[in-house]
């Protein structure tokens, strides 16, 4: 059995939950061929690779790597570009949705 201990994945729930409510997360959703996050007012996010996003994608690949299980992690440039209370609110997005 593989185990990836530092997968990351967003799930379109909550690109959809910020897309509705962006003040209350704190995080924007710029969309385009592949959407980037502004969170705050930092710079926007390197797009996101659709396999960060799409469900059926992520399997996918973690199928092709021979990867059986996984533990997640926050998006990298999420995780570094959140302080204060962005931290609280964009947590509770990413973990609920």
């Amino acid at each position: 059995m593989t185990v990836d201990i530092h997968l990351h994945y967003l799930s379109p729930h909550a690109l959809d939950a910020a897309r509705r409510h962006p003040d209350r997360y704190g995080v924007r959703v710029l969309d385009g061929p592949e959407p980037s996050l502004r969170i705050g007012d930092e710079a926007p996010t390197r797009p996101l690779l659709p396999a960060l996003y799409t469900l059926d994608l992520h399997t996918r690949f973690l199928g092709a790597h021979g990867i059986d299980h996984g533990v997640f992690g926050p998006l990298m440039e999420a995780q570094a570009a959140i302080l204060g209370d962005n931290a609280t609110r964009a947590f509770h997005l990413s973990s609920t949705c």
